[in-house]
């Protein structure tokens, strides 16, 4: 009798299923995003003085000093901003991210620095067919009696993400 009422348990939760098999999977692939330094960030030759400054480089090439006197000598250092090329699925948007003020330093090997702030640039935001070329700027703070030398800065990042 117990097998008999066990076989109609399990008969009656057979009787109250179904099944539906219209549902799919799907995955969607896109190609890694990539990019590459084309040049570093360069601010140039800049004449010492009192009272310091600014040295702007803007995503454009453009430079602007204020308090400060740019060195146009013969062995004066040009300028750039730092260029870089990425590719991503087309049509896709990116997110670019830069270095925090005041955490990219240049230093002249010994105890003297200067530090960068206000980073831009000018990426277009949406990867396109072919890779996308774009420039990246920063001001430079220039203390006051900035001692004489050649400034350089450990590498950073420059991070492109999917948006």
């Amino acid at each position: 009798m117990a097998l008999f009422a066990m076989g109609l348990a399990t008969a009656a939760k057979a009787q109250n299923s179904a099944t539906e098999n219209t549902a799919t999977a799907s995955a969607q692939i896109v190609v890694p995003i990539t990019i590459s330094k084309g040049s570093d960030l360069n601010f140039g030759s800049i004449v010492r003085s009192a009272p310091g400054g600014t040295v702007v480089v803007a995503p454009s090439g453009t430079v602007t000093p204020t308090g400060v006197t740019m060195f146009t000598g013969s062995s004066a250092v040009a300028t750039s901003a730092a260029a870089y090329t990425i590719t991503g699925e087309a049509g896709n948007t990116y997110l670019i991210t830069l270095p925090a003020d005041n955490t990219v330093v240049l230093d002249d090997g010994a105890t003297h620095t200067m530090k960068l702030t206000a980073f831009t640039h000018n990426a277009t935001g949406t990867f396109g067919a072919s890779p996308e070329t774009f420039q990246v700027g920063a001001t430079l703070n220039v203390g006051a009696n900035q001692v004489a030398g050649n400034y350089v800065s450990p590498a950073f990042d420059v991070t492109v993400a999917y948006n």
